[in-house]
């Protein structure tokens, strides 16, 4: 099973990744561009190269088109070569690049990725609002997201509606009131219950 974390920053994507991964033994994919660069600069300095491409990308007057058609791709990159049959946890899918980059302008992108295999086995959608989000990042001394009201202003409200209307498999957790082992549990019975249809669904196959 690929299981996709989304979320705006300061929602508790991070924490939730991390005890999943413990929990269930599995690798974590974060930033499916690192994978990408990685595989295809393995003898050069391929985070330093990532990191420059996205600084290009994310900082400069690209579009949402644009800058949605950069990440889904490594998306699809990665449903490419996840195919070893182990459990694998991405931290940020294509729902939290449409909480960044979704608007009508960049629709068209996001369901031409879905077409291409940008959508994985269930995302866990994690929402907390702007106060809470402020207090999470101050106490992890993120300052740069705590000065950008744009990244403050975002919300899970569109993924949600988009998500919804394309019938992505998603899990909505609102974490305002949650401690990091509620939100844990929460996405812990989820993951469960979807193995146990994925396993129902491959006997029914075998009979």
């Amino acid at each position: 099973m690929i299981i996709t974390v989304d979320g705006a920053d300061g929602v508790g994507k991070s924490t939730l990744v991390k005890r999943l991964a413990e929990h269930y033994n599995c690798k974590v994919i974060d930033k499916p561009i690192y994978t990408y660069y990685e595989r295809k600069f393995s003898d050069c300095d391929w985070k330093r190269m990532a990191n420059e491409k996205m600084k290009e990308i994310f900082t400069s007057h690209h579009s949402n088109a644009e800058k949605a058609d950069f990440v889904c791709k490594f998306l699809v990159y990665l449903k490419e070569i996840l195919t070893d049959g182990n459990d694998y946890i991405i931290d940020r899918g294509i729902l939290s690049c449409y909480i960044f980059n979704g608007d009508s302008t960049s629709e068209n992108v996001f369901d031409k990725y879905l077409e291409m295999g940008a959508g994985f086995d269930v995302s866990i959608l994690l929402d907390a609002s702007k106060d809470k989000r402020m207090e999470r990042l101050a106490k992890r001394g993120d300052i740069a997201d705590l000065n950008n009201q744009e990244v403050l202003s975002l919300s899970s409200e569109g993924a949600r509606k988009y998500a919804a209307a394309r019938g992505l498999n998603t899990h909505f957790i609102n974490t305002d009131n949650l401690n990091s082992e509620q939100v844990f549990n929460w996405a812990k019975m989820v993951i469960d219950r979807e193995k146990e249809y994925m396993y129902e669904d491959y006997d029914e196959r075998d009979l």
